[in-house]
Order: C-alpha cells, then structure tokens, then sequence
C-alpha cells in the first residue's frame, strides 16, 4: 500500500501529511522543506543486549540524543538514514536540553507533567488546555524562554488529537511568550515552525500577517521580505491555499525593501506556478496579483498553462469574480493561446473544447462568447 500510494501521489503531497519518503525520492522536493529520517540505536543497563531503536528526523537528533541520556541511555553507533519527511522545528524537551542542559532534569520533569495533559486532549480537550496553561504558568516565572518550544508542542498534541483550533491557539501562545518576554529568536527555527503549523491547518491568518509585520520590526523590511515571501511560497506549494492578505503583505515589505510592488507581484506569481492550492485560493488574492498573473502570462507560455488550468473554486457562483477571470485570462493572452491551439492533448482539458465544455458545466449563465 505505501508503495502504490508514493507511485500516485505527489512527494510534495506525501510530505504535507506527515508521510516519509525514500531517501531516492528528496531530489524531488525543496531541500529546505526537508529533512532526513534517521535510525539511532541506544543501549541501557537495564536492558541488557536488548537495544533500542528510534526513528527520528536528523534535526531532532540531538534533542533525542540529550533526553535519552539524561534518562541513562547511551548511543550505539552512528545513524543511519532511512527517508525523507517534512522539516520540524526541535520540540520539547528536546529544544530545552538541547539550548540548556543545566535544567535538564527540570526539563523532564515537566515532560511527565505534559504528557499527562496530553493524554486528556483527545476525550478532554479542555482539561487537557488548563492543565497547559497551569504548565506554562511555572515555566513562565522558572524558565521563560522553555515557552516557545513547549507551547508548539502543545499545539503538537493539539492536532494529533484533531483539535486544530486549539492547536492554533497554543501556537499563538508560543509567539505571545516570545514578545512577552522578549526571548532571542532563532528566525530559521522559528520560520520552520510557522511552516509546519501552516502546513497542518494550525495557524489563523492574523497569525502570518502578525509575523510579517514582526519581522520587518525587528530585521527591517529588507531582511524581512525574502524570509517571509520563502515562507509564503513552500506554504502554497505545500498545500495551503494562497490567503487573501498576502500579496498585501509581500508588497508591503518590498515597498520597505525597495522593490517595486509590480517586481514583487510577479515574483510571486512565478514561484506559484503549478502550485495543487491556487485553486483555493480566495477571490481577493486573484484580485490582488492580476497584474502580476498578466505580465507574467503574457511572457510565458507556461504560466497561461497554469492559469488555464487553475479553475479557482469561485468561479460557479460568483459573476463578478467570473468575469474578472475571463478577462484576465484574455489580458494574459490565455485564450488566444487556446484558441489558436490544436486541442493537443497535452492542452488543458484537452483543448479549447474540452476547457469550453467546463466552463460551461461550471457557471450557471455563462458568457455567450469566450474567445471574441
């Protein structure tokens, strides 16, 4: 069953939900979205020969690695990769052991404690919310900077229990902790982290437009643009659906970067083609890369390939928005390419007919001439 679902389903897809990859398989995917699956082997005295393996991703090794020997467990030999899965930021305790081993003992003490209001998120999702908060509370007066990672492992426990409202609402909380408390942030870690949460349906939109505006605060809208736009891009290619604000958002710090708004938009529009979510993607987002769509289209045969093949959700009960579809496919020079084709199969839907009859099937009172 894994091998037919890995030969049908994209790597990018596999990913998203949480599936591993044949090592073979990471040429096919954004090296920065992610990361090795490897197998380390630890013995115990307890134990005797017996030893035991753990499948973890490489950049959760050496959190692994201090947890386990604090715990009196000692690594065996080197690891050995296995696969490919999708980049996780360090979790806890692993982040704490990892960033301070002094408080390590502390750090697992409080794991015993989680892990009991973790257990209660599935049947009492509530309970297990307070229980969090009476955690974090001591953690916050103790060791404030173990609030980030604690939280996002929170919101962890959160969606396995699928509970994603919740989960996002711990992950705010681990962003909350780190202004209260002015923590120094690892802004790779903690991008990794927005793309993850992104990734899994965990992260409200006033959240991603709260981190732009956070790190054109602390970096400058120069730094700030290119981390943001990289998250915005592997967020859309991973599945999420472009949201309404973030054309807004990237344009707003390349102003600040001095990127002019049309370079902008077109950089964008170029590193979403073919993205599966543009389908998703709200009215408000076609609405604000029009120009970006356009131009691009306009120069590039593949982009009116994917434009073509878009079909936004909106379009069977939305006149306007109808309308404002068909006329940027026609600025773009979309629908002259199709109707000057030859309805080759490679075409969208099998050509302009094929692409036609869709439309048709698709809007209640369609226009009554599409190609002029």
């Amino acid at each position: 069953m894994t091998a037919l679902l890995q030969a049908t389903m994209a790597p990018a897809t596999i990913l998203a939900a949480g599936g591993c990859l044949p090592v073979s398989a990471q040429h096919a995917t954004t090296e920065s979205d992610t990361d090795t699956l490897v197998a380390r082997t630890f013995r115990h005295p307890a134990l005797g020969d017996r030893v035991v393996v753990q499948l973890v991703p490489s950049l959760q090794l050496a959190g692994l690695d201090a947890e386990l020997e604090t715990l009196g467990f000692s690594a065996t030999a080197e690891p050995s990769t296995v696969g490919v899965v999708r980049r996780r930021a360090l979790g806890f305790p692993g982040w704490a052991l990892v960033h301070d081993p002094k408080r390590a003992r502390y750090a697992l003490e409080i794991l015993r404690q989680f892990k009991k209001a973790a257990a209660r998120a599935a049947t009492k999702p509530g309970h297990a919310r307070d229980e969090f908060n009476a955690i974090a509370e001591r953690l916050g007066r103790e060791v404030p900077h173990f609030l980030p990672s604690y939280w996002q492992e929170a919101a962890r426990a959160f969606l396995a229990a699928g509970s994603p409202a919740l989960a996002a609402s711990a992950f705010d909380k681990a962003r909350q902790a780190e202004a209260h408390h002015a923590l120094q942030v690892d802004e790779r870690e903690r991008s990794t982290a927005f793309l993850e949460f992104a990734l899994s349906g965990a992260i409200a939109v006033k959240s991603l437009a709260a981190y732009a505006k956070d790190l054109e605060r602390q970096h400058g809208a120069a730094a700030a643009y290119p981390v943001y736009r990289d998250l915005c891009v592997r967020a859309v290619r991973g599945g999420v659906p472009p949201w309404a604000a973030m054309a807004a958002d990237l344009r707003k710090l390349a102003k600040g970067a001095g990127i002019a708004a049309d370079l902008a938009d077109r950089e964008l529009v170029r590193a979403l083609v073919g993205a599966s979510s543009l389908g998703r993607a709200p009215a408000e987002f076609w609405k604000a890369t029009r120009k970006g769509w356009v131009a691009e289209g306009r120069a590039d045969h593949g982009v009116r390939d994917a434009l073509l093949a878009a079909w936004p959700q909106w379009l069977d009960d939305d006149n306007e928005f109808l309308a404002l579809w068909l006329a940027m496919l026609a600025d773009s020079g979309c629908l002259e390419q199709m109707a000057a084709s030859k309805a080759r199969a490679q075409e969208p839907l099998g050509g302009p007919a094929g692409w036609l009859s869709r439309l048709l099937q698709k809007c209640d009172d369609p226009p009554t001439a599409v190609f002029g």
